[in-house]
C-alpha cells in the first residue's frame, strides 16, 4: 500500500485530497476523520493507531488504482480509544462533518479540537480527583517564567524566578504536570533538567511581550496587565504567551479562564519531589495508590474537595494564623458530629461544578447530564451552607459564608428552560422544557402522536381494502410502508404503489403515507435544529453566570476538605495539635497513619522530642526494627499538623517548620548515568544547602554505597555539620553505631529501637527509647527472610572470624589529632562464645547437643 505522499495530488480521490489538506494542519496529532458513523484514520496515522489500539489495518482506494492504509473506530465508542491514545502520549485531532456542502458533493469537514494530555475537559478522560495541568517555561536573560493552566477548572497561575533557583525547581515539581510547552530556543543550564522532566513536551515559537499583553487585555479587560504587575516580569509574560498560543492551536482558547494569579509559594512549605516520594504523601513507594497518606485521609464527598485536599498536602502552611484557622473549623465539626454528618450528606449531592463549567463552554463536550448535575448541585449547595451556618461564628467567618454567592439566577434559568426529566440525547426534542418555544411544542406533538396517527391510518386502510392483516411498519432503508401478504394481493387498492417484493408479502406506499413521512421527517429535523439552538443559548446564558458558580465551588470544596479532616479525626482517634512559639517538636504516643491502617497486629506508638538541647537524634537499631517508620512518622505528623489537620497521637506540641527534607532509601538514576551513591550525595548536598534552623530533616542510612570508612566518615561529618552549623531539627537513622559517640556534642542525643533475643531468635518490640544499639542483627533478619540454613550457618562462621580479626576504629572526637583511635584488644574467647550463642537449642535433640559437645572436645584435644 502506498501513502498519499507517494501518490501525485491530481490522482487522489476528492475525499483523500480533503483528508490530506486537513492533516497538514494538525502536525503530529492522529487525525480522527469523520465518515458517517466512524472516525477513519489513513496512512501513518492508521498504522500507528492499529499498533496502539489493536485495530484491524485494512486499505482504502486513494485513486488511480492506488490504496492507502486505513483503520477506524465507531463514533459512539471513540472516547475510550481517544483516552488510550492520550494515555500513550499521543495527540488526537477530531475532524467532524460540519455541512452537507453543495448538492451531493463532498461534505465539508473541519477540526473542532485537538485532544492533548494537558487540554482535557471530558469527564471520562480525566481522573476526577487529580488536577490536569498544562504548563509553559520561558526564559529572558537570567530569569525563567512558569505559567500553568488547568483548562478543566479555569485556574491560571504564573510566576518568575532566577534560572538557578531551587524555588523554581520546587514550584515546577509541585505542579504534577500532564503536558509542557517550551520555546524553540536552547534552555539555560538551570532549566535543562526541568525541560527533560519526563512530561510530554512540545516546542513552539514564543510571541513577543507586547503581543501577549495585547491578548491578555483583549481577553480579560484593558489595563488588567498593568494593574497586576505582570508587565514587570518579562519571562512570565512569555510563558503566558506560550500557554495561550498552545490553547488556540488545540481549539481550547475559548474555554473560561481566570486572569493568571501569582504562582507563589510564600506562606507555604516547599516539598521537593524526593520528600513527597519518601514520605509516601500521594502513594506508597511501590506505587500502590492506596498506600499513601492522601488516600488514608481523603474522606471528601466531592471531586473538588479531593483535589483541594491533595493540593494542601503538597503545600503545607507555615504561618500559624492559617493553620489555626483550619484547625478551628475542623475542631468545630468534630465537636458537633450531627452537623458534620448532615454537611457530608449534603456535599455528596454536589457534582464537580468547576469542571462542568469547562465542559459547558465547549459545545462538542457539553452534555445534558452536565446540566442535570449542575442543577442538582445548585439545589444541594444551600443545604450544605445551612449546615455550615450552624457552626460557631468564628468558623463561619473563616469559611467566608457571608461571601457565598446567590445561585438563584442559574437555578431559575435551569428551572425555566431545562425539562424536568430530559432525554440524554440532544436533538430528539426531550431536553428543552415545554412552553419555552411554541413551534418546538407543536412539532413535538406531531412526532409524539405519530404512533396514534399510524394506528388510525392502518385502521382506515384495513377497512378500505377489506384486508384484516394489513399492517403499517417502518425501517431505515424504505421508511414507512404498508405490508400485505401475497394471498391478499387481489384486494390491493389501485392507488397503492409497490415498493418492495418479499417471499410471502409485498410492500406498498400511498400518497397520504408519503406526505405523512415527509412531514414527520421535516418535523424531526426541525426539532433537532431548534433544540440545538435553544441548548446553545442555554449554555451561553449559564456561562454568563459562571463566576458565582466558581466562587460557590471554591467555598464548597474548602468546606469538603475540612469536613474530610474532621471525619478522619473522628474515625481514627486523631487529636488537635497545639501550636507554640517555643522551639519544640513534641509528640506523645504518635502513630503513623498509613502503617497503622495496614498493621494487622496493632501499631506501637512512640514519642518524639526535639528541643534546642535535643535538636539532632541519632537513631540506631537493627534492620526491620522500625527506625524508618519512626522518623517518617514524625515528619508525616508535622505535615498533617501544618495543613490544619488533627494528628494520630495522644498529644502534639510544635512550632511550624519551614521545610521538611528527606534522604531516605536508595535509588539509581540510570537515565542520567548516576549511581545510588551519587544520587544520595546530591540529595544530601541539596539539603545542607537549603535547610535552616527552622527545618525538619530526616536522614536514613547516609553513607551507603561506598567503603565502610568512607561512608562512616561522610555520615559523621554530615551529622556534625547539622548539629553545629545548621542546628535544624533532625532525625538521623543509621547502622553506623559509631555515630552514637557524637552524642557528647551539644544538642545531639541518641535513640534506639528496642529488640529482645528469645530462644535464639530476635523479637522486634518497635519501641523507641533513649540510648544506642551496638548490634544490627543482620543474620537474624536474614533468617526471618528465609535464607537457606547452610547460607546462614556460613554467615555466622564468617561473622565470628571477622569479629575476631577486626580492629575497632572510631572517628576521633573534635580536638583529637588522630583520625582513628587505637585498635581494641581481641577477645580470645569470642569464637567459642559466638558458637555457643548461635546453637539452635530449640531445634536440637539432647543427643544432637551431646554429639556437638563431643565434636568440640576433639577439636581442643
Amino acid at each position: 500500500m502506498e501513502t498519499t505522499g507517494e501518490i501525485r495530488l491530481h490522482k487522489l480521490t476528492p475525499l483523500i485530497r480533503q483528508y490530506q489538506s486537513i492533516k497538514r494542519g494538525v502536525g503530529d496529532a492522529i487525525l480522527f476523520f469523520r465518515l458517517g458513523d466512524f472516525y477513519e484514520m489513513f496512512n501513518e496515522d492508521a498504522v500507528a493507531a492499529s499498533q496502539l489500539l489493536g485495530l484491524y489495518l485494512t486499505k482504502k482506494s486513494a485513486g488511480a488504482g492506488n490504496s492507502v492504509p486505513l483503520a477506524g473506530v465507531p463514533v459512539h465508542s471513540a472516547d475510550s480509544y481517544i483516552a488510550r491514545l492520550v494515555k500513550a502520549g499521543r495527540k488526537v485531532a477530531i475532524c467532524e462533518q460540519v455541512d452537507a456542502g453543495r448538492g451531493k458533493g463532498l461534505m465539508d469537514r473541519a477540526v473542532i479540537r485537538i485532544v492533548t494530555p494537558g487540554t482535557l475537559v471530558e469527564e471520562n478522560l480525566l481522573a476526577p480527583n487529580l488536577d490536569n495541568r498544562l504548563a509553559a517555561l520561558a526564559w529572558a536573560d537570567d530569569r525563567v517564567g512558569l505559567a500553568c493552566v488547568d483548562v478543566s477548572t479555569g485556574d491560571f497561575e504564573v510566576g518568575e524566578w532566577r534560572a538557578d533557583s531551587d524555588a523554581l525547581k520546587n514550584a515546577f515539581e509541585a505542579l504534577s504536570l500532564r503536558e509542557l510547552v517550551l520555546p524553540d530556543a536552547p534552555a539555560p543550564a538551570g532549566v535543562e533538567a526541568l525541560a527533560n522532566a519526563g512530561v510530554p513536551a512540545c516546542r513552539r515559537r514564543a510571541a513577543g511581550p507586547d503581543e501577549v499583553i495585547e491578548t491578555l487585555n483583549a481577553r480579560f479587560g484593558a489595563g488588567v496587565v498593568e494593574a497586576s504587575g505582570l508587565r514587570r516580569q518579562p519571562a512570565a509574560i512569555l510563558a503566558v504567551g506560550l500557554v495561550l498560543r498552545y490553547l488556540a492551536e488545540t481549539k481550547s482558547d475559548h474555554l473560561p479562564l481566570r486572569f493568571p494569579r501569582t504562582l507563589s509559594r510564600a506562606g507555604v512549605m516547599d516539598l521537593d519531589a524526593a520528600t513527597v516520594r519518601n514520605l509516601e504523601i500521594l502513594a506508597g513507594l511501590s506505587g500502590d495508590a492506596q498506600a499513601g497518606l492522601w488516600p488514608v485521609i481523603d474522606r471528601t464527598r466531592t471531586a473538588m474537595g479531593s483535589r483541594l485536599l491533595r493540593r494542601w498536602l503538597l503545600a503545607p502552611l507555615r504561618a500559624p494564623a492559617g493553620i489555626l484557622a483550619r484547625q478551628e473549623v475542623v475542631s468545630a465539626l468534630v465537636d458537633q458530629p450531627d452537623i458534620l454528618d448532615r454537611l457530608r450528606e449534603a456535599l455528596a449531592g454536589i457534582g464537580d461544578m468547576e469542571r462542568i463549567l469547562a465542559r459547558l463552554a465547549r459545545p462538542a463536550t457539553a452534555r445534558v447530564t452536565d446540566l442535570l448535575m449542575l442543577r442538582s448541585s445548585l439545589e444541594s449547595a444551600p443545604l450544605a451552607v445551612t449546615e455550615l451556618g450552624r457552626l460557631p461564628e468564628t468558623a463561619q467567618q473563616i469559611l467566608s459564608l457571608d461571601d457565598f454567592p446567590d445561585p438563584s439566577p442559574i437555578r431559575r434559568i435551569l428551572a425555566d428552560r431545562l425539562a424536568e426529566a430530559p432525554g440524554a440525547v440532544l436533538g430528539e426534542g426531550k431536553v428543552i422544557k415545554a412552553g419555552v418555544h411554541p413551534e418546538l411544542d407543536e412539532l413535538r406533538d406531531i412526532v409524539e402522536n405519530q404512533r396514534l396517527h399510524l394506528l388510525k391510518f392502518q385502521d382506515t386502510e384495513r377497512t378500505r381494502s377489506n384486508i384484516a392483516s394489513l399492517k403499517v411498519s417502518y425501517n431505515r432503508i424504505y421508511g414507512y410502508y404498508i405490508e400485505i401478504s401475497k394471498s391478499n394481493l387481489d384486494s390491493v387498492p389501485a392507488d397503492y404503489i409497490r415498493k418492495q417484493t418479499l417471499v410471502n408479502a409485498e410492500r406498498f406506499v400511498t400518497p397520504d403515507l408519503k406526505r405523512f413521512e415527509e412531514k414527520l421527517l421535516a418535523a424531526s429535523d426541525r426539532i433537532s435544529h431548534i433544540e440545538r439552538e435553544l441548548f446553545s443559548q442555554l449554555l451561553s446564558d449559564i456561562l454568563l453566570q459562571a463566576e458565582p458558580v466558581r466562587k460557590a465551588a471554591e467555598l464548597l470544596a474548602r468546606a469538603d476538605a475540612l469536613a474530610a479532616l474532621a471525619e478522619t479525626a473522628r474515625r481514627e482517634r486523631f487529636v488537635r495539635p497545639q501550636l507554640t512559639e517555643d522551639d519544640v517538636l513534641e509528640i506523645h504516643e504518635g502513630r503513623h497513619p498509613v502503617v497503622e491502617r495496614f498493621c494487622p497486629d496493632g501499631f506501637v506508638p512512640n514519642d518524639t522530642l526535639l528541643t534546642p538541647d535535643r535538636r539532632l537524634a541519632i537513631v540506631t537499631g537493627p534492620n526491620m526494627a522500625g527506625k524508618s517508620t519512626f522518623i517518617r512518622q514524625t515528619a508525616v505528623l508535622t505535615l498533617l499538623a501544618q495543613i490544619g489537620s488533627f494528628v494520630p497521637a495522644k498529644a502534639m506540641r510544635w512550632r511550624p517548620v519551614d521545610r521538611i527534607f528527606t534522604r531516605i532509601g536508595a535509588s539509581d538514576d540510570l537515565s542520567r548515568g548516576q549511581s545510588t551513591f551519587f544520587v544520595e550525595m546530591s540529595e544530601t548536598a541539596a539539603i545542607l544547602r537549603q535547610a535552616t534552623r527552622d527545618s525538619l530533616i530526616l536522614l536514613d542510612e547516609i553513607g551507603r554505597g561506598t567503603s565502610t570508612y568512607d561512608g562512616l566518615s561522610i555520615a559523621w561529618a554530615v551529622a556534625e555539620h547539622i548539629a553545629t552549623s545548621l542546628q535544624a531539627k533532625t532525625l538521623f537513622a543509621t547502622h553506623y553505631h559509631e555515630l552514637a559517640d557524637i552524642a557528647g556534642q551539644q544538642g545531639v542525643h541518641t535513640l534506639t529501637v528496642l529488640v529482645r533475643e528469645w530462644e535464639g531468635r530476635v523479637v522486634f518490640l518497635r519501641k523507641v527509647t533513649d540510648g544506642a544499639s551496638d548490634r544490627s542483627f543482620g543474620i537474624a533478619v536474614a533468617d526471618l527472610a528465609g535464607l537457606p540454613r547452610s547460607v546462614l550457618e556460613r554467615a555466622r562462621a564468617l561473622l565470628t572470624q571477622l569479629e575476631s580479626a577486626s580492629q575497632t576504629r572510631r572517628p576521633a572526637a573534635p580536638g583529637q589529632e588522630d583520625l582513628f583511635t587505637a585498635p581494641a584488644a581481641p577477645d580470645p574467647h569470642s569464637e567459642w562464645k559466638s558458637r555457643i550463642r548461635q546453637m539452635p537449642l530449640d531445634r536440637m535433640t539432647p543427643i544432637e547437643v551431646v554429639s556437638e559437645i563431643a565434636r568440640w572436645q576433639k577439636e581442643i584435644q
